[in-house]
């Protein structure tokens, strides 16, 4: 890498001569337009390292405490080492690091991702070089990218050190093109005109010209691509391994010359987790698949109840339905439950401690509602009839009736936006590859933060605050058989199944006046005889 110099040749006779020496050092050089001066240059970098995923595994517990490290030239060294992100392939760093540099003295800069040790060395995961030097003397100035849209407040504010009309000016000066002329919807320069036809670009000055800016390269002849706003994606290497990934690095670089009005930095800390409350009041279930047999009858019937969960939240169940003959149920229940989300990755958070009680092992989930419909027996494990998987961001509108009840078909919500909803969602058994609905249930689903839910208290089950009312259930509880053995055995035997009952019953006189008659036919034929012979006498 170099830069070249045109040196003029003075114009004129020179009689007595001079060296070609002392004609450049008496000639002040003039540098070609375009090229960089070869004087020291200083130089404002800034790296913004944003996260790292799929990295390779450090510890023998298949896991890694990463951090970053930044090296400039040969000389400059920055570790985060105190930083670090403990027991996790995929850290949130979120971290900015700015150091004052000279070219050509530091042209590269390297980004390693370390893996932390409390006993031994600190080893390397993976790096990656980026040549900066190349960066900031490119034409398609990749040393700052362009935005789509010129904010001057905001988390998306212009960071430039140079406003975008300054950028445009100092670009058609640099290509002897006439200065920008500027109409409320229009930039022309020389014989080309932009129109700008977008309905998110504002009619100021700044906004035209950053239109322009990221059309450049339809400006005849002198035209390219300038560089826009864009996050990198890096592949990690260690020099150990060269031919093997290590894992992938999101980042950006800024640079900007020391002597520029220095733009403040932008603010990417990984965001504070949240606590958030989900309730769920389970109402009532229909068409239930009927699982169990009546002993006696074998007419079939379930004990229905219903599970449900968030990934990494303790599951929690409505009370039991018992002997349901119709696929009903009532339940009028509220399970709840609280959980730590992170809105912008979109994601359960929870951070345990490990065994040995030095760091914190961060476990991440997709806000996921399970429910499962459930049998319950007394003296066997309780049977599995079906689930329903309702992704928070993006679920199925419930249906307003139970007969609709095909997911496909109903429009999707994020219920972290609406905040509540509430109808019809089926239960799903999956069978020889073949989904099959075997329940539908009717529910209210609200989600709130934690300030929202202390505002709103309410209790779990059908507890207060908000309590909810008992629902008037068929009272066939195998409780009330004990209690009251005639009731249970007329309504569950004769009342179900009364022309059964009959035949059964008919039958039974009808077997017991057989055994009568065969049993009485001895003692009257012995009677019979003995009569006989007496009279005879």
């Amino acid at each position: 890498m170099g830069n070249v110099h045109l040196y003029p040749m003075p114009v004129g006779n020179d009689k007595q001569g001079t060296s070609q020496e002392q004609l450049f050092s008496n000639t002040a050089y003039q540098i070609w337009p375009g090229l960089k001066s070869n004087a020291a240059c200083k130089v404002v970098v800034r790296a913004y390292i944003l996260r790292a995923y799929n990295l390779h595994p450090g510890d023998i517990s298949g896991l890694s405490d990463p951090y970053v490290e930044i090296v400039l030239g040969k000389s400059i060294r920055i570790s985060d080492s105190k930083n670090y992100v403990p027991k996790t392939l995929n850290p949130v760093f979120g971290r900015c690091f700015e150091r004052v540099i000279s070219f050509p003295e530091c042209s590269t800069m390297k980004i390693r991702i370390m893996d932390y040790d409390r006993i031994g060395k600190n080893e390397l995961i993976g790096e990656t070089t980026i040549d900066i030097e190349s960066r900031y003397y490119s034409k398609h100035r990749a040393y700052c990218g362009l935005p789509k849209q010129y904010n001057k407040d905001g988390y998306n504010r212009w960071r430039d050190s140079e406003k975008p009309s300054k950028i445009l000016h100092k670009l058609c000066l640099l290509h002897s093109l006439k200065h920008p002329i500027y109409t409320t919807n229009s930039v022309t320069i020389g014989l080309k005109t932009f129109h700008v036809h977008e309905e998110n670009i504002e009619s100021d000055r700044q906004s035209l010209a950053l239109y322009v800016l990221n059309h450049w390269q339809d400006m005849p002849v002198v035209g390219y691509h300038l560089v826009p706003e864009y996050v990198e994606t890096r592949t990690l290497y260690n020099p150990d391994m060269p031919n093997l990934h290590q894992g992938t690095l999101e980042m950006w670089v800024d640079m900007f010359s020391r002597d520029s009005n220095i733009p403040e930095m932008v603010d990417i800390k990984p965001p504070i987790v949240e606590l958030y409350e989900l309730r769920v009041i389970i109402w009532s279930v229909t068409d239930v698949k009927l699982v169990d047999s009546n002993f006696f009858t074998k007419e079939k019937h379930s004990d229905i109840y219903i599970k449900g969960w968030l990934p990494g939240v303790e599951k929690r169940s409505t009370d039991v339905h018992y002997r349901s003959l119709n696929g009903e149920g009532l339940f009028n229940w509220r399970l709840k439950f609280s959980f730590p989300y992170n809105k912008t990755e979109n994601i359960i958070v929870y951070r345990k401690k490990n065994y040995f009680g030095f760091d914190h092992e961060e476990q991440q989930f997709s806000p996921k509602l399970n429910l499962e419909i459930w049998d319950n027996d007394q003296l066997s494990p309780d049977l599995y009839i079906g689930s329903l998987t309702l992704n928070l961001r993006n679920m199925p509108r419930g249906a307003k009736s139970s007969w609709m009840s095909n997911l496909s078909e109903m429009s999707r919500i994020n219920l972290f936006k609406v905040k509540k909803t509430s109808g019809w969602w089926p239960f799903i058994s999956t069978e020889n590859n073949k989904n099959t609905i075997v329940g539908k249930v009717n529910a209210e689903i609200q989600i709130m933060t934690k300030q929202e839910a202390d505002k709103s208290p309410a209790g779990f089950g059908r507890d207060g605050p908000q309590p909810l009312t008992v629902p008037k259930r068929p009272s066939t509880h195998y409780l009330k058989a004990i209690m009251d053995p005639f009731k249970f055995v007329f309504r569950s035997l004769f009342s179900a199944n009364r022309t059964k009952f009959l035949v059964i019953l008919l039958i039974v006189f009808v077997v017991l006046f057989f055994l009568i008659m065969i049993y009485a036919i001895p003692g009257n034929l012995i009677r019979i005889l003995f009569d006989k012979f007496f009279k005879k006498n």
